[in-house]
């Protein structure tokens, strides 16, 4: 008999051959099978067990179904809550299998969280979230007491948006839970309001049991006083269910203000296989001990009671000897096979006496003292009763009926197919197998789809797809083999994925081939096919015997068949906590979460060399543990990164593609760009002013500086361009070159009026940490930016007040926070204020700056922020992307014509710098690898901003990270090893987030690549 750790083993067996997470009839029966296999050959279904049943000594292999969790002391075992199988083994002992696992509350799991739920068109308001005896007292923002009162928690809304409600009042929030307004005299009937700006939440106060909050432009169930609340996730994207399915359903008002609104159900399989109706346990008759199968109309109207359904089957049964619990099953319809276990003493103490028939039941909705479990099928199902031999043949029989509802249904997305519909079966005679012709330029899909019509006597179990460049000897693009299931007669339409993206940027004619190893008719196309030798291709193709590998040139014409290429779409599939929680649950370690950050666009420049750094884009603590593999027509790739020197013949675009795979070969992650090539064609037809903004790491102006040599200069290395009409404004300088920036400096610093601060030249720094407060004359100065190494440099300080001012030199005596207790500095200058503040209005403006340092007009800008007031693992952007649209929307109202180039962060130190910096307290800055997730995450927060309709046409996002070696161009020193070995030393970086030259003149290459690309063609 197999156990418990075989059962895990098969688990663990189908979940990692199932590389994309699908559920398939094959998994499903691996799964069902190893379930059954551990009740063991010719065992006895004995009952439900408890936690006093006693089951002697068997002579025979039996089992028991447990569900309440205890002590089971006849047994020796300990039962948890949740659907259980009991099985005595070859030696006698007892064994649990535990197949699945109820919530400890029985009201949701961790599937089932609030971003999970999906209440569109329903009434979200359940009195059970309600607070009762209390309401929101709109007056001083509190509760007050009232006992004939409910209040509801924070229910979301969008405001804007209209609702349809029941209650005494409402009151309004923003996002942040500050009060909006009210709405008071609402006297408990259903009206119609609209939610004001910039609400985000409401209260309701109610004096009913029956509260109503929905869409208000739903159906109108003003009447209906339940509620429906319907969890998704499993119902859709898990199509094997070992989990728990809660759902509140509507009932009635009078079984509502009986308390039947919560039921549950362990639902062992759900399968909800026809989308556009609802499958419910829809009536219950305890008196006849009945319980049918029923299905709704697609919108179903609850006030016309049991008008709306259609009856499907009806379970029945008896009581299984020895045992309270009922076997109820399905012998003809719809449902043939189910079978369900039942408690009906409990279902009759739950159910009102006057009460004869339970109603509106959507989907499994009974509680679990009362369901023991089952399985609820459009197919044959699984009887526990049976013997294994009869219960491997029903699992046959389910593998068949899933494949027929699931696999047959591909899709893809960007489907790319021949012009007309119009096919006929062809070839249907000989030894033909497979197929092969020119399907036309096609590009950007990663699956091909064909219809494979088995001829032959035996089940087709293998299809081959290849892609190729041009014709059947050109380039192989992709070549894949999968295991199919078409029996004799049978026509399917198969899809097959390639696991990689075929851009065919080049827009060449490709050619499909496919094999099966057994005979096929040819789906032939009848439409127009200019693909023949006579137009220079070479013939067509097919193969023969069931041969995978073999292929011969058709002697007269073409043979086009049907096909079609896209972006594959899987629609069943778990998501990424399902599998987690399976994984735990079967002692799996799943693998690294691996995220790629790539922008839309990355310029290369014809004889500039470009390297793209993977430190820089793939967000993992260590990326080169992973396969990292680069797909482009381009360049060549290196363990570190990928580089290419474009020529004039490269000019155009292509696609770079980072795929990132584990030692299995799963691909973990894959993101693509566009990789854009030009050349120095010319230099502006007018003179374009460029104003560069930044924090400290524009403070100096290098990369502004070096921007402006390649493109204005000449000589040097690389050498200037020498182009011309280019300025480089601002009211920093650094050399010629004009700019701005300022340590500790943030969008907000540009946005808003701007705030106190001050700027001490340091030495003798051993340790500092971003947040110490140090006082000195009576003031007291935060530490907001440091720019020390190797002891000696600047830090950046905030204040409340300017006065009183700090000595003009001495010492900072710390008062809290981490790092040296007291700081020398030789001198400290207050912090430049706001450039773009214009105090005569009172907000920000470029058009005093432009008319300062750019003769009243900018027309490029370029922005590097912010390494300043972050967090480590950030993923909220919100308020940063507030203020860019704040700069954005009046640089554009200024100067319509101007460009916002918005240049993101680079990785910080990965090798020592941040903690040099910031220490160790394991948080803020000190979490290094916690910072590299938020440059990456706020890169893409960049980028999803510059492709907003509202602008997009003068907004571009333009990536550093990728471009920029956070491994080799930061400050470092060399240091011994360890303290007892001084021979030998090691790369240690001094500064976290601050390049060294060669880094800041790396930025200056990104911005003149995107310069040139933009303004120079």
């Amino acid at each position: 008999m197999a156990n418990y750790t075989d059962l895990k083993a098969a688990i663990v067996a189908v979940i990692k051959a199932n590389g994309n997470n699908e559920i398939t009839g094959t998994i499903l029966q691996s799964t069902l099978l190893s379930i059954v296999n551990s009740v063991g050959a010719n065992a006895t279904f004995k009952g439900v067990a408890n936690s006093t049943t006693n089951p002697g000594t068997p002579d025979q292999n039996v089992f028991y179904i447990a569900g309440t969790p205890g002590e089971y002391v006849n047994f020796g075992l300990t039962v948890p809550a949740g659907f259980n199988i009991i099985s005595n083994n070859s030696a006698g002992a007892w064994v649990l299998t535990t197949v699945s696992q109820f919530p400890v509350d029985y009201y949701g799991n961790k599937y089932l969280a609030k971003g999970d739920i999906d209440r569109t068109g329903y009434n979200v308001a359940s009195i059970n979230d309600f607070k009762k005896g209390y309401y929101f007292n709109w007056t001083n923002y509190s509760l007050a007491t009232n006992p004939s009162y409910w209040m509801s928690p924070y229910y979301p809304v969008v405001a804007g948006s209209t609702y349809r409600i029941n209650a005494q009042q409402i009151i309004w929030f923003d996002a942040n839970y500050n009060m909006l307004g009210s709405e008071l005299a609402l006297d408990g009937t259903v009206r119609v309001v609209t939610a004001p700006e910039n609400a985000a939440y409401i209260i309701l106060n109610v004096n009913t049991d029956a509260p109503l909050l929905m869409p208000g432009d739903a159906l109108d169930i003003s009447n209906h006083s339940g509620t429906r609340r319907f969890y998704r996730t499993l119902a859709e994207t898990s199509r094997l269910d070992l989990f728990p399915l809660w759902q509140e359903i509507p009932l009635s008002a009078k079984l509502v203000a009986l308390g039947l609104n919560r039921f549950l159900i362990n639902g062992y399989i759900n399968m909800e296989y026809d989308p556009a109706k609802w499958y419910s346990l829809s009536i219950i008759r305890p008196t006849v001990h009945t319980i049918g199968l029923y299905r709704y109309n697609a919108n179903p109207d609850f006030l016309a009671g049991t008008g709306e359904l259609e009856g499907l089957a009806t379970f029945t049964g008896a009581q299984i000897a020895g045992s309270k619990y009922w076997l109820m099953k399905v012998v003809t319809g719809v449902a043939e096979g189910s079978w369900l276990i039942v408690d009906w003493d409990a279902i009759q103490q739950e159910t009102p006496a006057d009460i004869i028939d339970l109603y509106g039941f959507d989907g499994w909705a009974l509680s679990p003292k009362i369901f023991a479990g089952g399985i609820w099928s459009q197919f044959s199902g699984l009887d526990i009763t049976e013997t294994v031999a009869k219960m491997q043949t029903q699992i046959a029989g389910l593998k068949r009926g899933w494949d027929s509802v699931f696999d047959d249904s591909s899709q893809l997305d960007n489907a790319q197919e021949w012009e007309t519909n119009n096919f006929t079966n062809k070839n249907a005679a000989s030894t033909f197998s497979g197929w092969g012709c020119h399907i036309g330029v096609r590009k950007n899909f990663n699956a091909a789809e064909v219809c494979v019509i088995n001829r032959g006597a035996d089940p087709i179990t293998q299809l081959r797809v290849a892609i190729f460049d041009t014709d059947y000897d050109g380039t192989k693009l992709a070549d894949v083999t999968v295991d199919v299931s078409v029996a004799p007669g049978e026509t399917k339409y198969i899809a097959v994925p390639f696991g990689q993206t075929i851009a065919n940027a080049d827009g060449k004619v490709l050619f499909l081939m496919y094999w099966c190893n057994q005979y096929v008719v040819r789906r032939g196309y009848n439409g127009t096919y200019p693909y023949l030798p006579d137009n220079g291709y070479q013939f067509d193709r097919y193969s023969t015997n069931g041969n995978m590998t073999e292929t011969y040139a058709v002697s007269v014409g073409g043979a086009p068949f049907y096909f079609r290429v896209g972006i594959i779409k899987d629609n069943y599939v778990l998501n990424d906590d399902q599998i987690a929680d399976i994984a735990s649950r079967i002692g799996v370690t799943p693998p690294d979460p691996v995220n790629i950050s790539l922008p839309d666009t990355i310029n290369a420049i014809v004889g500039d060399t470009l390297q793209l750094f993977f430190r820089g884009m793939i967000q993992a603590v260590d990326p080169y543990k992973y396969d990292i593999l680069v797909t482009c027509s381009k360049g060549n790739k290196y363990p570190r990164y990928f580089q290419y020197t474009p020529t004039v013949a490269d000019v155009g675009t292509t696609t770079f593609t980072v795929t990132v795979k584990d030692d299995d070969r799963n691909v973990l992650a894959s993101k693509t760009c566009q990789l854009v090539t030009r050349n120095v064609v010319q230099s502006p037809a007018a003179n374009l002013n460029v104003a560069c903004f930044g924090d400290s790491l524009t403070a100096v102006g290098t990369w502004c500086a070096e921007a402006n040599r390649r493109l204005t200069g000449t000589g040097g290395t690389p050498a200037g361009k020498a182009l011309t009409n280019i300025a480089f404004v601002g009211s920093k300088q650094n050399g010629t070159t004009g700019y701005f920036g300022v340590g500790g400096w943030t969008w907000e610093s540009y946005t808003q009026q701007g705030r106190p601060a001050y700027r001490f030249q340091v030495t003798g720094v051993t340790s500092l940490s971003v947040g110490a407060v140090y006082t000195n004359n009576g003031n007291t100065f935060t530490v907001m930016e440091v720019n020390v190494t190797g002891g000696t440099g600047n830090i950046l300080c905030s204040v409340t007040a300017l006065t009183p001012a700090p000595s003009a030199s001495g010492t900072l005596t710390k008062s809290s926070g981490t790092g040296d207790a007291t700081i020398t500095y030789t001198s400290v200058a207050r912090d430049t204020q706001n450039p773009l503040w214009d105090w005569d209005n009172n907000k920000m403006s470029f058009i005093p700056y432009a008319n300062a340092v750019a003769g009243g007009k900018i027309d490029v800008v370029y922005t590097l922020l912010s390494w300043n007031e972050q967090t480590p693992g950030r993923t909220d952007f919100t308020n940063v992307l507030n203020q860019i649209k704040i700069f954005a929307d009046t640089l554009h109202a200024e100067f319509p014509n101007a460009k916002l180039k918005i240049m993101g962060v680079q990785v910080p130190s990965v090798r020592g710098g941040m903690g040099a910096n910031y220490g160790a307290t394991g948080t803020s800055y000190a979490d290094g690898y916690g910072m590299v997730v938020t440059a990456l995450n706020q890169n893409d927060a960049y980028q999803e901003f510059a492709n907003r309709p509202e602008y997009s046409g003068f907004v571009e996002f333009v990536n550093v990270s990728a471009e920029f070696d956070t491994e080799y161009n930061m400050p470092h020193a060399e240091r011994a090893v360890n303290t007892r070995n001084t021979r030998v030393t090691e790369w240690v970086d001094t500064n976290g987030v601050h390049p060294d030259n060669n880094g800041y003149l790396s930025i200056g290459d990104v911005c003149y690549r995107n310069f040139v690309a933009n303004f120079c063609q």
